[in-house]
């Protein structure tokens, strides 16, 4: 599965890197998220819960967030693993100066890679990504 799109953040691409880098609210913005906790520099562990019971389903997880091409860009990988299905999501972020001023353009491209029961997930990650990136402007509108 492939999703791609741009958001418009409160913030200079500076203080959005910044707040994606910082452990505390990265823990706090990622949806559907348990437990999440660093493990080491920009990587984080956690448990993902997608759905809801009785179809619902728990994995361990784990965040990882790089600098990508001489630091203009961010790659976050995002794995989980369990039963007999598993996902594996890598997403890429560009930063860029807004089109008004203290603004940041964020364009993203997700791929995504989901085990036996895909459909759940599929429907799930939409919805997943819009969470985090509003999660995130409201992080960055309060100063975050």
């Amino acid at each position: 599965m492939e999703l791609a799109g741009e958001f418009t953040l409160s913030g200079p691409p500076e203080r959005v890197r910044s707040t994606l880098r910082d452990r505390e609210t990265v823990g706090r913005l990622v949806p559907a998220v348990a437990d999440f906790v660093p493990v080491g520099p920009g990587e984080y562990a956690g448990t993902v819960v997608v759905g809801r019971p009785p179809l619902g389903r728990s994995y361990p997880a784990r965040l990882v967030v790089r600098e990508d091409r001489g630091g203009d860009a961010l790659a976050l990988t995002l794995t989980g693993t369990g039963r007999a299905e598993g996902m594996h999501a890598f997403a890429h972020c560009q930063l860029r100066p807004g089109a008004q001023s203290g603004t940041t353009l964020l364009s993203y491209a997700l791929t995504a890679e989901f085990g036996a029961i895909s459909g759940l997930f599929a429907s799930f990650a939409g919805r997943m990504v819009g969470d985090f990136f509003r999660g995130l402007d409201g992080e960055l509108a309060r100063g975050g």
